[in-house]
């Protein structure tokens, strides 16, 4: 899917697909509160992975360590 980003910080989704007329459809969405709402999710995530590490911490000082490494490398492996 095809998305552009304003200079403004907003984001539009543009899609266009032929009909059996022959007839081009553009469908333009915008999806500028989503990009935030996904944007504010992951912040609120990252926080949450700290704040549990930090407890982890508690117990034992490499649980730590290991649950930030892990909270680094799951984008890199999701990706």
């Amino acid at each position: 899917m095809p998305s552009i980003s304003s200079a403004k910080g907003g984001h539009l989704f543009i899609g266009a697909r032929a009909t059996e007329r022959g007839t081009l459809l553009l469908q333009v969405r915008d999806l500028t509160l989503e990009r935030r709402s996904t944007v504010k999710l992951e912040s609120v995530m990252k926080v949450a992975v700290s704040t549990l590490a930090d407890l982890a911490e508690y117990r034992d000082t490499d649980t730590r360590q290991h649950v930030l490494r892990v909270a680094r490398l799951t984008p890199e492996i999701a990706r």
